[in-house]
C-alpha cells in the first residue's frame, strides 16, 4: 500500500508544458494558460494554482409535494441481464477565486469517482477569466467585476457570467 502511494506522489510530466512546469520555467497558471499548447495533465494545475472545489448539485430525487431534493449527483440505469447497472455523473467547478475558472463532469459507477473525475477534467479544462470593474465611465484601478458578459453553452445549459451593471 505504501509503494502505491509514493507513485501516486511522483508526477512525471508527459508533456512539453508539463516538463517546463517541472524544470521552473513555468511558475504561474497564467503563464500556462497563455502558452501555446493546452493543458493535457492535471498535475500542471496542482502544481502552479490552488485551486477550491465546488461541486454543483445535477441530481435530485422526488420529494413530498412534487419537489425535488437536489444531489450532487445524477445516477442512471441501464438493465442487464443481471440487473440493473447503476452510473452516476457530477459536475464540479474549481477555481482561485480571482483569475481561473474550470467545469468539468464526470462519470463513474460510485459518486466519490464520478466528483473526482469531474475535478480532473475541470483541472483540464481551466480558463483565464479578465477582470475590470464592469463600467467604461469608471477609470478606477479596482478590477474587482468581469467587464463584459459571456455566455457559454453546452447540450441544453447556458451558463451566463456578467459584471457589475
Amino acid at each position: 500500500m505504501a509503494e502505491q502511494e509514493t507513485e501516486e506522489e511522483i508526477w512525471k510530466p508527459k508533456t512539453k508544458l508539463g516538463k517546463k512546469v517541472a524544470n521552473g520555467e513555468i511558475t504561474d497558471i497564467v503563464e500556462a494558460l497563455d502558452y501555446d499548447r493546452p493543458i493535457m495533465e492535471p498535475e500542471i494545475a496542482d502544481q502552479l494554482v490552488d485551486l477550491d472545489e465546488e461541486v454543483i448539485l445535477i441530481g435530485g430525487t422526488p420529494g413530498k409535494g412534487g419537489g425535488m431534493r437536489r444531489t450532487v449527483s445524477k445516477r442512471t440505469a441501464r438493465m442487464h441481464k443481471s440487473g440493473a447497472r447503476y452510473s452516476s455523473n457530477a459536475m464540479t467547478v474549481l477555481g482561485d477565486r480571482n483569475r481561473v475558472i474550470g467545469l468539468g463532469v464526470g462519470e463513474s459507477e460510485d459518486t466519490r469517482a464520478s466528483i473526482e473525475d469531474a475535478n480532473r477534467e475541470a483541472k483540464l479544462n481551466l480558463i483565464k477569466v479578465p477582470k475590470g470593474n464592469g463600467s467604461w465611465e469608471d477609470t478606477g484601478e479596482d478590477n474587482s467585476s468581469i467587464p463584459f458578459a459571456v455566455e457559454g453553452k453546452s447540450g441544453s445549459v447556458t451558463a451566463v457570467l456578467s459584471g457589475n451593471q
